[in-house]
């Protein structure tokens, strides 16, 4: 989850989102490893990085940018790792941030959802990711978790043998 959010509000955002989701959120630890049914929020004034055995760590950021985190950062790190396997849904927000991450998901191979603007506060994020071309499913927050829930749920069940079992828990 990478939100524009005030550099120390990380973990209260965590914990706010493990009240009402199924899956468990933490912010991101320099070492965690990537863990299948784990939301991490990235972290706001470094670059996140994920090594080859999906273990996360953070970068001095250099590349000038507008918004912390930067969403296209976040988002170029997760498809240079994961190619075709990686996603993005872009929600409700200001601005452009995520334009390009959307396109360097969609150029390796993964795939990218967005809110549809009626069910947004401020639509201009999923409005831009819409207008690269590369957006390949639009809905409310409810119809994106649904079509998530189902998407996950016809994954191999030994590629992905952590993958929560969302309709169990709530």
């Amino acid at each position: 989850l990478a939100q524009h959010i005030g550099e120390n509000f990380a973990e209260l955002m965590a914990s706010q989102l493990n009240k009402v989701t199924a899956m468990d959120v933490r912010a991101i630890r320099n070492g965690d490893r990537v863990k299948n049914g784990t939301v991490y929020i990235a972290p706001v004034e470094e670059r996140l990085r994920i090594n080859r055995d999906g273990v996360m760590f953070f970068d001095r950021e250099i590349r000038p940018r507008l918004y912390k985190p930067c969403i296209d950062f976040v988002m170029e790190e997760v498809a240079l790792r994961y190619g075709n396997q990686a996603g993005a849904i872009v929600f409700s927000g200001m601005g452009d941030d995520g334009t390009e991450g959307v396109k360097i998901i969609a150029r390796c191979g993964g795939t990218v959802w967005a809110q549809t603007p009626e069910t947004c506060i401020i639509s201009s994020m999923p409005d831009c990711a819409r207008n690269t071309g590369y957006v390949s499913f639009s809905g409310s927050p409810e119809m994106l978790a649904l079509r998530l829930v189902q998407e996950i749920s016809v994954l191999p069940s030994d590629q992905f043998e952590n993958v929560v079992d969302f309709r169990s828990r709530h």
